[in-house]
């Protein structure tokens, strides 16, 4: 962008408020966590491997049906979910003696895209 500061600087142009740059830089950033297209059939074996199947398929577990939740599935909104029903899940995980599950690489995604289909 530092670039073509003389372009920007043209009549009508929209300048950043202060703050706004960290924002975009932010949501730049942040993209390359938050973006990508999975594969559904890989999907499905993650949510096996991990064992998310075991609460997620298990009416008496407490855990909710994820399969109602079709297409609503983004992976902010899976953080989101964390952030506020993580505590819980690991203490009902602990109770069961269930490991928290860790993602790598695409494994996400394929969850996402899967959870999704």
């Amino acid at each position: 962008m530092w670039n073509h500061a003389p372009q920007m600087s043209a009549a009508g142009v929209q300048r950043f408020e202060p703050g706004e740059m960290g924002q975009l830089l932010n949501y730049l950033w942040a993209g390359q966590y938050f973006a990508g297209v999975g594969d559904s059939s890989r999907g499905h074996k993650v949510f096996v491997a991990k064992g998310c199947d075991s609460c997620h398929r298990d009416p008496s577990s407490g855990a909710p049906d994820l399969s109602n939740m079709k297409g609503k599935f983004t992976s902010i909104a899976i953080v989101s979910a964390l952030w506020r029903h993580g505590p819980a899940m690991l203490e009902r995980m602990k109770q069961k003696n269930i490991a928290w599950p860790r993602f790598e690489g695409r494994e996400m995604s394929n969850l996402i895209a899967y959870l999704n289909h």
